[in-house]
């Protein structure tokens, strides 16, 4: 006997299809948001949760449709296949006359065609199967608020979220989270670098912690002492503030046959001769990044030459400023390590060939240890990337020109000579204006006036944001921004 149209199925169940629509807009309204934003709804902001209270009224609307429809022509299968549209474009309307609603096509797509798929699949599938479906599709949903939340630190100590926020942009959502890590004591500068899964971080005054960028939670220390020791200028100075310009610049890792190599950027004040460096040190760590490895210490790397008198000018008053210090470390190729160093507010040493400051510094490693000059006249480099074998870097400007520049070997830079900003309440640079100054000078790919007050930068590889694949992001310390520079054909488009 064959049963066809109605016939075929059994009367639905009022208690079978309730459970089915609640766990299916569960599932609308949270599976979107945490597989495209990678936060659930309770983490959204409130320019961004009307976009989830839209999607789970047209998966309703949807509904209704689907049942008013269905009762009007008959049990049809296909029938979603536009009461599911109907209800989402409607969703999305009403959600469009929000004033200061942050909207997201790629949530409003992928909300359609899942809510979609539910309506389809409740008509494939029966009242017999919704009870099942109906827990599976909920125990889903809920996993995206359960794996969100933080777990136990195997330090004891947990890590608190200080913020958690989604941002939609044109392209990418982004979820933005400020952690607090208890063994940092947020000392300005520090760094961080990734050793293969895992994240190894150095806050200012050089605590080390190692943890997993998706468990945060899970952090430990590194129970190894920085080369640095302030107490010595500030007992020359007798005064903080210089002390706290002392610090841990940046970070880099890499892996050899034992564990790990661990490298720092640092100043070093020489308090028998009352001045200063830059400092490249080096430490040797376990496979686990736990602690040194046996009889393991601190070595010099590269320090920088003069040693930067204390004392300057003929009053002999202390002078330093190690906030202009640069310091950004990346690896060029395996076993080659570029550093910035900054000119520390002296601009004659930038354009000095006998001193290593406003001077980024190639060191190879591979046999021993060759440092030379790979580029000059630049005056604080806060960022720097190496992608494709195109080394990129950030350096603030005085009073305005920060700058963006793809660094040559051997190029000049022109700081010291030149800058598109001014002197501080000037309306000129001296000590001369002109742009450029000297035919050798390389003017900067990109510069931001005012300035942003940049800092470090990386390329966007990857899958994770595949239409921003080749841009840069680029921190700025002033506008507390992650700003978004699209480059064609080696220029910058827009940011």
């Amino acid at each position: 006997m064959t049963r066809t149209g109605t016939e075929a199925h059994a009367p639905a169940t009022p208690v079978s299809r309730s459970l089915w629509v609640l766990a299916s807009l569960g599932a609308v309204v949270f599976l979107p948001v945490w597989f495209y934003l990678g936060a659930a709804p309770t983490s959204l902001s409130a320019r961004e949760l009307p976009l989830v209270l839209a999607m789970g009224l047209g998966y309703l609307l949807a509904v209704v449709l689907s049942q008013i429809a269905g009762g009007r022509a008959g049990d049809r299968a296909w029938m979603p296949l536009w009461t599911g549209p109907a209800g989402f474009v409607t969703g999305y309307a009403l959600m469009m006359m929000v004033p200061g609603v942050q909207a997201s096509r790629a949530v409003v797509v992928i909300s359609t065609l899942l809510g979609t798929c539910f309506l389809l699949v409740d008509r494939i599938i029966g009242p017999r199967g919704r009870f099942a479906a109906s827990a599976f599709v909920a125990a889903v949903a809920v996993s995206s608020v359960v794996v969100d939340r933080p777990g136990a630190s195997i330090s004891g100590t947990p890590v608190g979220v200080e913020a958690s926020d989604v941002r939609l942009t044109g392209l990418h959502g982004l979820r933005l989270t400020t952690f607090a890590v208890p063994h940092l004591d947020g000392r300005n500068g520090g760094g961080l670098a990734r050793a293969d899964s895992l994240l190894v971080i150095a806050d200012g005054s050089g605590d080390l912690v190692v943890l997993h960028p998706g468990a945060p939670e899970a952090w430990r220390a590194i129970a190894v002492e920085t080369p640095m020791d302030i107490e010595p200028m500030r007992a020359a100075a007798g005064r903080d503030d210089h002390a706290a310009r002392m610090r841990v610049m940046d970070l880099a890792v890499r892996r050899d046959e034992e564990g790990w190599e661990l490298y720092l950027s640092h100043h070093v004040f020489h308090a028998t001769r009352m001045c200063f460096t830059v400092r490249l040190s080096r430490v040797r760590l376990q496979p686990a990044l736990a602690a040194a490895r046996a009889g393991e210490s601190w070595e010099t790397v590269f320090e920088t030459d003069p040693c930067i008198s204390y004392l300057l000018g003929d009053r002999r008053r202390p002078f330093f400023r190690g906030n202009e210090s640069g310091g950004r470390l990346a690896w060029m190729e395996p076993g080659v390590l570029l550093l910035t160093v900054g000119d520390h507010m002296l601009p004659a040493f930038a354009r000095d060939a006998s001193t290593d400051y406003g001077k980024t510094i190639r060191i190879d490693l591979r046999n021993g240890v060759e440092a030379r000059h790979f580029t000059s006249g630049h005056r604080n480099p806060q960022g720097l990337t190496v992608a494709d074998g195109v080394v990129w870097a950030t350096e603030h400007g005085p009073q305005g020109g920060d700058e963006l520049n793809r660094l040559v070997d051997e190029a000049d830079y022109g700081w010291g000579r030149t800058s598109l900003g001014t002197d501080y309440g000037a309306f000129t640079f001296t000590p001369s204006d002109r742009v450029p100054p000297d035919p050798g000078a390389r003017e900067p790919l990109h510069a931001w006036m005012p300035s942003l007050g940049v800092a470090d930068l990386i390329v966007v590889e990857g899958r994770g944001f595949h239409r921003w694949r080749g841009d840069l992001l680029i921190a700025s310390l002033k506008a507390g921004q992650l700003r978004r520079v699209r480059l064609r054909d080696g220029r910058v488009v827009y940011d």
